[in-house]
């Protein structure tokens, strides 16, 4: 998740509500099924509502060639911030933690694991190497700490000798303890958030709370012109053992090197696809503003490495293989990929969204695609996920708004026909629409767009 500005948690236990986000793009129907892209995807073509009255292209394809073709999986933008590409971390933790030791061995070893690798390296990022731990005095407890008086605490245990100087790839995991209370904004962790990052200036901290110090942490040596900045990430403990901490942990690891400094120079977020983005990211349809860091997209999902329990994290690679975008996981990929077509949004250009005025209705095509042979035919169904995640429930479509699906049993090459009506009583919404393709109880795939009624 980010700093005080948005929010996109990490966690086991609860998710993120202070969010921030998004973009836009209207439905289409594909073109013919043997017109593909040089990387095997179906091209979309067309608009959805122009493409239902000419009648929509729904061809099956052959069902021995894994995968059949279908709308791609997005990717996670490159915006040309800088990366953290050789970071150095640290566990800060707070007198009387019992997690301390684990902790710091869940530092040490997050950075050079398979995890790690199947992850983080594809964005550019090297292995990581481990600072000195930390042990601070517990001064947190049973009261509520800003954002600020945070960055001011951790500026004053820098100058103390406490915790290494930062160099701008080192980052500060600061495990909090569990009777802390931070707030960031309006948000309070354990309740909004369970961690996020963020950085502050190495030099100018105001230690007093008065006028910045011209002469505070001169970390770069430099005498003042661009010094490197204090890299942090609070974790808040928020009951759920040490798996809801090393989850939240690795989370903002995965984010803070792919995306330091968000807010002023973006590094690696989803911004062209908005339907991919969880919904409490999103403003509303055809906002101009969206994000997606690479783990937020994946909330919900986690794995074990190590014997440390992580969350799954977005893979452009994965994703361009037609694989599973959260990873790692071996399980293989399937799903029923809703053809939409990008459309100019903003002023940028961005997809992931299918529209339909009330009193009409439009249909939209999905191909169903699996990387690997599957052991039964797939079930289908439409409805509204809120929140992604390995127990994320369906929930009712809109009063007056309906979703008819032209088949419910799929194999890879199936084209599958939505046709999506809207009342003329139904109200203007924009919802976060999947359909799940469920291999058997609890094994199912989401394929998300966003939906508006117009």
């Amino acid at each position: 998740m980010r700093s005080s500005i948005g929010f996109a948690c990490g966690g086991l236990l609860f998710f993120c509500a202070a969010f921030v986000a998004c973009s836009s793009s209207d439905g289409g129907a594909g073109p013919a099924a043997g017109d593909a892209g040089a990387d095997g995807a179906v091209l979309p073509q067309g608009d959805a509502a122009s493409s239902a009255d000419a009648g929509v292209d729904a061809a099956d394809q052959d069902p021995n060639v894994y995968p059949a073709m279908h709308q791609p999986i997005p990717q996670v933008d490159n915006l040309g911030g800088p990366t953290i590409a050789h970071p150095r971390l640290v566990a800060v933790t707070f007198a009387g933690d019992a997690d301390r030791d684990q902790l710091r061995a869940f530092t040490h070893g997050i950075g050079t694991s398979a995890w790690w690798h199947a992850t983080l390296t594809q964005y550019g990022i090297a292995d990581a190497t481990s600072g000195v731990d930390a042990e601070l005095p517990d001064t947190l407890s049973g009261k509520t700490t800003t954002d600020a008086e945070l960055q001011t605490f951790l500026a004053q245990q820098m100058l103390g000798g406490n915790l290494p100087a930062p160099d701008g790839q080192t980052l500060y995991l600061v495990f909090l303890p569990k009777r802390a209370r931070l707030t960031s904004g309006t948000a309070t962790s354990c309740t909004d958030f369970g961690g996020y990052h963020s950085s502050f200036p190495a030099r100018g901290v105001a230690l007093d709370g008065g006028a910045p110090d011209a002469a505070t942490m001169d970390a770069g040596g430099d005498g003042g012109a661009g010094l490197a900045d204090a890299l942090y990430a609070p974790l808040a403990d928020c009951g759920g053992g040490l798996p809801e901490r090393t989850i939240t942990a690795a989370h903002e690891i995965a984010e803070t090197v792919t995306d330091p400094y968000f807010s002023s120079a973006t590094g690696w977020e989803l911004v062209s696809n908005d339907a991919w983005i969880p919904a409490g990211l999103r403003f509303g349809a055809y906002s101009s503003v969206s994000y997606g860091e690479i783990g937020d997209l994946c909330e919900g999902f986690v794995t074990t490495d190590s014997g440390f329990t992580v969350p799954r994290i977005w893979s452009n690679a994965a994703a361009r293989a037609s694989k599973d975008p959260c990873q790692p996981t071996m399980s293989p990929y399937f799903g029923a990929a809703v053809r939409t077509t990008p459309r100019i949004a903003g002023g940028k250009k961005v997809d992931g969204h299918v529209a339909v005025k009330r009193g009409e209705s439009i249909d939209v095509v999905a191909d169903f695609f699996s990387e690997a042979a599957l052991p039964s035919d797939v079930t289908l169904s439409v409805g509204v996920l809120d929140e992604r995640g390995a127990f994320a429930a369906l929930k009712a479509l809109p009063p007056g708004v309906t979703v008819k699906l032209s088949r419910t049993k799929v194999h890879n090459g199936n084209a599958v026909v939505l046709t999506i009506a809207a009342a003329s009583t139904a109200a203007p919404a924009s919802v976060s629409l999947s359909v799940r393709s469920s291999l058997s109880t609890g094994d199912f795939r989401d394929w998300p767009v966003v939906l508006n009624v117009l």
